[in-house]
């Protein structure tokens, strides 16, 4: 076994979580959160040292909110640098994928996989209550993000000038 997904399989076994292997290099975790379980995938790439988390919202997008979803995705990776929200429009499936490089040292490097784990989970958790809104209330995508913007609620950190209508960008 390579070291890098030796290392891996050892951080799970370490906190007693069970992987489910998918393929060579891709596995599946379901690790609960604040608010819901998820499902992530996990990708592990030998040759370039590169673990990829995809955490998966328990949620599909309907055809009559897909336009909503889209332009409240578009919002909220304005400005991301480590990960992003990623809407599979053809399925309705959202996920929020990162990752990172990681140089293997004498077990340092489970610090990196908790990163990652919480700062995926911890962005999944931040963000589901935002799409429920939007798909089984009343949340107006529009009005949500003129309210970020002119920071009314402080959510949004950054002071871009970015729009919801996708024309305006």
């Amino acid at each position: 076994m390579e070291a890098l997904k030796k290392s891996f399989m050892g951080y799970f076994q370490e906190k007693g979580v069970s992987l489910s292997k998918v393929s060579e290099s891709k596995y599946l975790v379901n690790i609960g959160g604040a608010i819901v379980n998820y499902n992530c995938f996990i990708s592990v790439y030998e040759a370039s040292g590169y673990v990829l988390l995809n955490t998966l919202f328990p949620l599909r997008v309907p055809e009559e909110k897909k336009a909503d979803i889209a332009k409240l995705v578009l919002y909220l990776n304005d400005g991301e640098i480590f990960g992003q929200i990623v809407f599979d429009v053809s399925s309705g499936s959202l996920s929020y994928r990162s990752g990172s490089f990681v140089q293997l040292q004498n077990g340092r490097e489970s610090k990196v996989y908790d990163y990652l784990l919480m700062f995926n989970i911890g962005k999944a958790d931040n963000h589901i209550s935002l799409f429920a809104q939007v798909l089984y209330g009343n949340l107006d995508v529009d009005a949500y993000c003129r309210q970020e913007q002119d920071g009314d609620s402080g959510s949004k950190d950054d002071d871009s000038d970015f729009s919801c209508d996708p024309s305006l960008n």
